[in-house]
């Protein structure tokens, strides 16, 4: 009895040591007026321990506890004292002494610092912390150093003399603001004298003279004396005098006045800008504001054009769209997708589908609509002629003659097929005679090009044929029934003499 008197009185006492205030289901310590729910202020009495002591486990006492948290448990903060029994599904993250937290499902701990305090398996939590990793960090050099005959966790060798960079690997960065990942990446800098904020990973080389805002991968190189700037490169590429405002990806090699493309593949543009180039081989002199995709792509003065497909040459093409293999593109604002069109056009302002090995084009339309509103018309005159030019037209039946570069290897070529149609010279010579425009020839723009004939545009003179003849046949019908009546007249009078005769001769 005498004990617990004692134990109860060394209680009151601690007790009387602070000031505690229950205020609205907030508790205070050291203070009046608690603001949450639990509020501690510090005390002035400099012999005593402050702070909050969460309960302490062995890994093995929580594990024994693991049915007893749940959901209701959630934030539930504890310090872990040692790493002993077996994890379950709940204490896996428990890997180290330290405080820990429960999320409703599992204990996380409040650290995910990879790094290590030197010489214990607890992890980093304090900046002034010394640490460790487990792998192995350079900087500065390409072997890892030893500590007492031991691999050492970080090798520094001699610090670099230049402004804001980053080096790893072999490289030179005596100017400002580059970083550089890799053997002989910068190498070639010793002698810049204004190279900065270049970013270089792998084997890579910048110009001696010039090069800002860059970034390469892969092996590229930039010559002396040369303006490189804004730019990106991966894999091995070569830029050349200026190639700014860039990205060239693959075996891009680039010459002068080269600016502002995307270029992925073997590709040797000169005077290029605003373009895209995906190609596995390309040589265009210049290209400007277009999109190339494809092999084999070559030409010069390409601009504001579109080319997908293989084998595609051009000469001075303007807003050209070509789609196929084979092709060539030597006009202004043409379509072509087809396969092998060097052999029949030439022209501009037209839609190429297919070639002359073409024998149909199948859709499931059956027509082609063309725009006719009369809004979009002007000087409209009924003045097409009809009979007059159809019966010059003179129908014929062949067979077309390719050049054998353009023949395909199947059986059905369409040089053994017997074709209907016309002559368009003879078309042209027929709409000539009677001073007729007739918009269904087309005419060949150079030497190289070949005539061709609109089929569809012959039907508004054989309309107009065939309104000429019902027009006739509609004449011929008034006049017909005219001596039909006449006919009946006389047949009619005749019977009646007939009678009067027949009468006559029984008197």
């Amino acid at each position: 009895m005498r004990k617990n008197t004692i134990k109860l009185i060394l209680a009151l006492g601690i007790l009387l040591c602070f000031t505690i205030q229950i205020k609205s289901q907030n508790i205070g310590i050291n203070t009046t007026d608690p603001k949450v729910s639990l509020h501690i202020i510090a005390s002035d009495n400099a012999s005593l321990a402050e702070g909050l002591i969460a309960p302490s486990l062995t890994r093995q006492q929580l594990i024994n506890k693991d049915d007893a948290y749940g959901i209701d448990q959630t934030n539930t903060l504890i310090y872990i004292t040692d790493l002993s029994g077996t994890t379950t599904s709940k204490t896996k993250e428990i890997t180290s002494p330290g405080y820990y937290f429960f999320d409703g499902i599992s204990w996380q701990s409040f650290s995910i610092e990879p790094w290590y305090k030197i010489n214990t398996s607890e992890k980093a939590m304090l900046n002034t912390d010394s640490i460790y990793q487990r792998g192995k960090v350079v900087i500065k050099g390409n072997t890892i150093g030893n500590v007492n005959g031991v691999p050492a966790a970080l090798t520094v060798y001699t610090a670099d003399a230049s402004f804001n960079n980053v080096r790893v690997g072999k490289g030179n960065l005596n100017l400002a603001r580059n970083t550089a990942l890799g053997y002989n990446a910068l190498s070639f800098d010793e002698t810049a004298t204004e190279n900065n904020n270049l970013t270089a990973i792998g084997n890579n080389s910048y110009s001696s003279f010039t090069a800002a805002s860059g970034t390469t991968i892969g092996n590229t190189y930039y010559p002396s004396n040369k303006l490189t700037t804004d730019f990106v490169s991966l894999s091995s590429s070569f830029l050349g005098n200026i190639s700014p405002l860039s990205i060239k990806i693959g075996a891009a090699r680039t010459s002068s006045s080269d600016s502002c493309n995307v270029q992925i593949g073997y590709i040797n543009p000169n005077g290029t800008k605003n373009s895209i180039l995906i190609a596995g081989y390309m040589s265009l002199n210049p290209t400007e504001d277009s999109v190339l995709l494809g092999d084999s792509i070559s030409g010069n003065g390409t601009r504001e054009s579109v080319y997908v497909g293989t084998r595609i040459s051009t000469n001075s093409a303007t807003r050209a769209t070509v789609i196929g293999s084979n092709n060539r593109a030597n006009s202004t604002t043409h379509l072509i997708i087809a396969n092998n069109t060097s052999y029949p056009y030439e022209g501009s302002y037209g839609v190429v589908l297919g070639n002359a090995n073409i024998t149909s084009i199948r859709a499931a339309v059956t027509s082609i609509t063309s725009l006719s509103d009369y809004r979009v018309k002007k000087n409209i005159e009924s003045n097409v002629p009809g009979i007059e030019f159809i019966k010059r037209l003179n129908p014929v039946t062949y067979k077309l003659d390719i050049p054998s570069t353009d023949q395909p290897m199947s059986k059905r070529s369409p040089e053994n097929i017997r074709h209907s149609g016309f002559i368009a010279q003879e078309v042209e010579t027929a709409a000539k005679e009677i001073k007729y425009n007739f918009d269904g020839i087309y005419v060949p723009q150079n030497e190289k090009d070949r005539y061709g004939l609109n089929y569809s545009s012959f039907v508004v003179p054989l309309v107009k044929a065939i309104q000429e003849q019902q027009a006739i046949l509609a004449e011929q019908q008034i006049a017909l029934s005219q001596q039909k009546n006449k006919l009946k007249e006389q047949n009619a009078r005749l019977e009646i003499l007939s009678q009067k005769l027949a009468a006559l001769e029984q008197q």
